[in-house]
């Protein structure tokens, strides 16, 4: 199929199709505002998955567990130190997300392939049970984060919890300091050596380089993008519960990685644009959407040997 984008226009399309999502807000209705935003999200928790999936060979199940527990972090320090603002809590809710998955990879990455898979899997039901059957975490009800301290910025009082425009250009701003951080590891001597530890990290080794510690880095950052993803969802809806750190969740995500598979460092947004806008389509039409939704997915992963409708025929 031909490319419907030119490489000469790559550049012209993504600056129109920016200025469009930067100005939106003033002319969207909010219901459409608070979508985008979801987008945004998607993309992010997206590109922290495409780290270790696409560069580095490593299929987890798992990254929901960093998704979910950032949001419970951000409900815990805000319901037990209201007078924090909005800037530490977040800061302290991926603080102690990095912590976490320092110790889960640490686990999971000593093992290879299909045992690493089920590692991920298991832990992250590990996860899952633990804020499911306690009632520290409200439990399979979940818990609401009720009051998050406004940020004072020129005699103005910026509020994200709930926030339709400020979050939107938070989850904007995040979104694009993803992408820009991927494609320029991408294109790195980083992602050199990452590509080549995804083909066989045996060789890679032998060249003097500690494979073990650079995917232990690529892990953690894969997951500090995911507890970002997290806190986002967890400021929009102002809800988080234990469905957040499900193994169902990161499955979402694989296959929003194998809708844009063939696109390159854009197919996080490629795949969560076709993945969300085409579920709120569905969800609209019919109650038994999630039919259609999986047999969308299947004819789009059986034609994957072409880009997402065919917009870019040349990897990033």
């Amino acid at each position: 199929m031909e490319s419907l984008i030119s490489s000469k226009n790559k550049g012209p399309f993504f600056f129109l199709l920016g200025l469009f999502v930067i100005i939106s807000p003033f002319f969207l209705q909010v219901f459409y505002i608070q979508f985008i935003t979801k987008i945004f999200i998607y993309i992010i928790f997206a590109y922290g998955l495409y780290l270790l999936v696409n560069l580095t060979g490593l299929v987890s199940l798992g990254h929901a567990i960093f998704f979910g527990f950032s949001g419970y972090c951000l409900y815990f320090f805000s319901n037990y130190f209201p007078d924090l603002n909005f800037i530490v809590l977040f800061a302290l809710s991926i603080f102690v997300t990095i912590i976490i998955s320092v110790f889960v990879g640490l686990i999971v990455l000593k093992t290879k392939g299909l045992y690493f898979l089920m590692s991920t899997l298991a832990i992250s039901q590990i996860f899952y049970y633990l804020f499911h059957d306690f009632d520290f975490s409200g439990g399979s009800d979940g818990v609401f984060i009720n009051v998050i301290k406004p940020i004072e910025w020129f005699n103005l009082n910026i509020n994200f919890l709930g926030g339709t425009y400020s979050l939107f250009y938070l989850s904007l701003t995040f979104c694009f300091l993803s992408a820009a951080l991927v494609i320029f590891i991408s294109k790195s001597r980083l992602g050199l050596v990452l590509n080549a530890i995804r083909l066989n990290e045996e060789k890679v080794s032998a060249l003097g380089y500690s494979v073990k510690n650079l995917k232990l880095f690529v892990f953690v950052l894969s997951a500090i993008l995911s507890a970002i993803a997290g806190v986002l969802f967890s400021l929009q809806f102002g809800y988080i519960n234990p469905e957040n750190l499900s193994w169902h969740l990161s499955v979402i995500v694989l296959i929003i990685l194998i809708i844009g598979i063939k696109n390159g460092a854009f197919g996080p947004i490629l795949g969560s644009l076709c993945f969300l806008i085409l579920e709120l389509l569905l969800q609209g039409l019919t109650v038994y959407w999630k039919f259609f939704l999986g047999f969308f997915i299947i004819v789009i992963t059986m034609n994957n040997h072409k880009s997402f409708l065919g917009i870019f025929n040349k990897k990033l």
